[in-house]
């Protein structure tokens, strides 16, 4: 009896509860899930130098958080940017449920010969299943393992892409305009730009010198070419028509502009990298470009060192009411260069008028009011309805007593001149008339000009019949309007302080006095404000300006740059806008 005590009633016992407790834990305990395949960790690599005849590279932050400032205006826009992404490459809601709008994009565009190369990259989840879906598109497949690239060419599938040429490489989807593109740019844009800074922007673009240089200028110059060419043929029509066209003003503006663009372009063959970015937050949008002066020496160098540079605030004086606001500074080199063209432009609109005489004339006119003016320039376009449309000026002067003087001098003297004289008569308009009366508290100069009408028919009730030029000293500027229902724009703009300008609005002053004092020039814009200018509609009272467009050009340590901001305000006028336009057609 050895063995009894193993079999003892005390260990029969502690063996079933033993037992039971093994089997109760059996089948309460849950059923433990397959572990998660681990995903391959994707080894980082190396950059690799930037293809050649690269014109162009840019990086998207995030394309969901644009879509996400654009959609506080709209909520018809996607909240994401895949949908729109996915709409452009031609590509079903599979493969854009893959695309990771919160990751950075990247961009690439480089140019061989006379064909342009681009292509796209956006970050997606799982490279295989989008593959995968392509193949179901209809896409056919071809690896190339040198790359480690996968290439898909337009298949025949319903709904799928026809001609365009995807890619797949590591985590990205790629677009672009040959498979040869796709080849040559694709490791660039998914090993060098993913290892590059994210900008703070939500889109950043970098022409390299080569390209401004080269393709840029290139481009611009065939731009200028092409609008040469076809001012001469609009001129052309023009001196056969049988109604009497201002050939000679259509000719003189046309070269204005041509010389403007001549000496961009001559600037360009001097300057370094350039830069595009684009910011946006609350559905507002701000694109700014600027461009390196790298030679300090050069002829772009020098120009761009000569500029004055300062605030805003000179925009912001302008009458409450302005459709327009502007202010600019220019140095003596460039108003000296902008009076030779301006003397141009005149010989050229009166051919037959303005001869060697009364050109010399001018000229002196020009050099005298260049050398009596200072720096600074600020000014509004004013609409209160259609008797009272035209421009004030704030002028600034070295010796404000002594420009009013040359201005009433030169008016008089040159206005004078037989020439300029039957020049106007040409154009319907008859000879000025100048007297002096009291305006705004100021004795201001009035020159009045009848307004032309066709075929000598009599003006409608209502319709002005001259349009004037006032001005005068006040204070430290020259003061002046021009256009019809002067007088009353002149007291404006002498007016055009506190609560009568463009400072009582507190969002005006806020988005100016941020553009710095790094500024050249620039210009406010309220698009709501030319609704009633395009109609012909009486203005009772000011709107709010809601809907700002700012304009700014300035200097900063690299060079030259120039911005454009579009508050909210304006981007929905804008689209309601392109909105009805495309209802129309």
């Amino acid at each position: 009896m050895r063995g009894a005590p193993f079999f003892g009633p005390s260990r029969v016992i502690l063996a079933s509860f033993a037992l039971a407790s093994l089997l109760a834990d059996a089948g309460c305990k849950k059923k433990e899930p397959p572990p998660e395949a681990k995903k391959e960790a994707v080894a980082p690599e190396t950059a690799v130098p930037a293809p050649d005849g690269m014109v162009a590279e840019g990086i998207m932050k995030s394309p969901d958080a644009i879509m996400a400032s654009l959609r506080t205006i709209s909520p018809i826009i996607p909240d994401k940017a895949a949908p729109i992404l996915a709409d452009v490459l031609h590509v079903n809601r599979v493969v854009a449920d893959e695309i990771d709008g919160q990751r950075p994009a990247f961009f690439v565009m480089a140019r061989k010969g006379e064909t342009s190369l681009y292509v796209f990259a956006a970050p997606i989840k799982d490279a295989s299943k989008v593959g995968a879906e392509l193949v179901k598109l209809g896409m056919s497949r071809m690896e190339d393992n040198t790359l480690g690239l996968s290439v898909f060419e337009g298949g025949t599938a319903p709904g799928g892409p026809r001609t365009q040429v995807l890619g797949i490489r590591r985590n990205f989807l790629l677009a672009a305009t040959s498979v040869q593109a796709l080849k040559d740019l694709a490791p660039y844009a998914t090993r060098s730009l993913p290892l590059k800074p994210v900008p703070t922007q939500e889109i950043a673009v970098t022409i390299p010198q080569s390209a401004v240089r080269g393709a840029l200028r290139d481009a611009f110059k065939g731009m200028i070419d092409a609008g040469t060419a076809k001012r001469k043929e609009l001129l052309a029509k023009a001196k056969s028509a049988p109604q009497k066209t201002p050939v000679g003003l259509m000719d003189a503006v046309g070269d204005y502009a041509t010389r403007q663009n001549e000496r961009m372009l001559g600037w360009l063959a001097d300057a370094g990298d350039a830069h595009v970015t684009l910011s946006t937050a609350g559905g507002s949008v701000t694109l700014k470009a600027d461009v390196a002066a790298v030679v300090p020496d050069s002829v772009f160098g020098k120009t761009i060192a000569s500029w004055p540079l300062g605030d805003s605030g000179p925009a912001l004086d302008v009458p409450i009411g302005a459709v327009l606001a502007f202010v600019g500074r220019s140095g003596e080199v460039q108003r000296t260069e902008s009076s030779r063209d301006l003397l141009e432009m005149l010989v050229g609109t009166f051919p037959d008028d303005i001869q060697s005489k009364e050109k010399e004339k001018i000229a002196e006119f020009l050099a005298a009011w260049d050398k009596a003016r200072a720096d600074l320039t600020s000014g509004a376009l004013l609409y209160e309805g259609p008797s009272r449309l035209g421009v004030g000026l704030r002028i600034g002067a070295k010796d404000p007593a002594a420009l009013a003087k040359l201005l009433e001098t030169a008016l008089t003297s040159v206005l004078g001149m037989k020439g300029v004289t039957a020049g106007l008569e040409k154009q319907g308009i008859g000879k000025p008339t100048l007297s002096k009366e009291k305006i705004g508290g100021i004795e201001a100069n009035v020159l009045s000009l009848k307004l032309p009408h066709p075929n000598g028919e009599k003006p409608k009730p209502g319709e002005p019949e001259t349009a004037e030029i006032v001005w005068a000293q006040n204070g430290t500027t020259v003061d002046l309007a021009a256009g019809v229902g002067a007088r009353e724009l002149f007291q404006r703009v002498v007016e055009a302080k506190g609560e009568k300008s463009l400072r009582t609005y507190p969002e005006v002053v806020k988005r100016l006095e941020a553009l710095g004092n790094e500024l050249g020039g620039a210009l406010l814009g309220v698009p709501s404000r030319v609704v009633p200018l395009s109609t012909g509609s009486p203005v009772v009272a000011p709107t709010p300006p809601g809907d700002l467009v700012v304009l700014a050009m300035g200097k900063n340590a690299q060079g030259p740059f120039v911005s454009l901001d579009l508050s909210r305000g304006a981007v929905e006028v804008f689209g309601r806008l392109a909105m009805q336009t495309m209802a129309k057609k």
